[in-house]
């Protein structure tokens, strides 16, 4: 009889341990973030003819006034939240002083040692290789291609990551704005024609 107690109690002691172990190795991903897509097509009115088609998608998490972009010198960001955003262009694109060739691209947020953000455009085959997920953005260090963009404040708060593509005087510019941060960067085709519409 006591030994029968001793072996339950054992077994019950060696469960227990056994789930805890298992439980601290599972990452817990709570919360269901929607996925916005923004797109922007160039075109030649003259030629009748599409020059570059770019669609964005992206996760949109919440802004949390507790959040701040500040401490992050030297690190790779997610880029929305969920799996991978993800860049599509059905031709080379000029962004800011970078340019991209037709693909398909993930995305991430890059802050360098002097504090100067950049948007990463990462090659998804690499990715693979590497099995990096889009949770683990610090594995992206050395890889991709950085377009560095401007970060401004405002005095509207985006209460999701949200992604434009803006057009105005002189040209069009990807605009990403969550919380009270602005990151802009311009957008062309990489033919260097004119082009209008969006």
């Amino acid at each position: 009889m006591n030994r029968t107690i001793v072996v339950i109690f054992f077994s019950f002691f060696l469960a227990q341990v056994l789930l805890s172990g298992l439980v601290a190795q599972v990452e817990v991903v709570s919360g269901v973030f929607p996925r916005s897509t923004a797109t922007a097509i160039w075109f030649n009115r003259a030629e009748k003819r599409t020059l570059c088609r770019a669609s964005l998608e992206h996760g949109a998490p919440l802004w949390q006034p507790r959040y701040r972009l500040q401490g992050f010198r030297g690190k790779r960001l997610r880029f929305g939240a969920g799996s991978f955003a993800e860049l599509h262009l059905t031709a080379s694109l000029k962004l800011g002083n970078v340019t991209v060739g037709a693909g398909r691209y993930a995305l991430a947020f890059d802050c360098s040692d002097s504090g100067a953000w950049s948007i990463v455009l990462l090659d998804k085959a690499i990715l693979a290789s590497k099995k990096i997920a889009a949770s683990a953005p610090g594995r992206t260090a050395g890889l991709g291609v950085l377009v560095p963009v401007a970060i401004a404040g405002s005095d509207a708060i985006a209460d999701r990551l949200a992604v434009a593509f803006e057009t105005g005087e002189p040209g069009t510019k990807l605009v990403v704005r969550w919380g009270p941060h602005v990151l802009r960067t311009d957008v062309a085709p990489a033919d260097g024609q004119a082009a209008s519409g969006r």
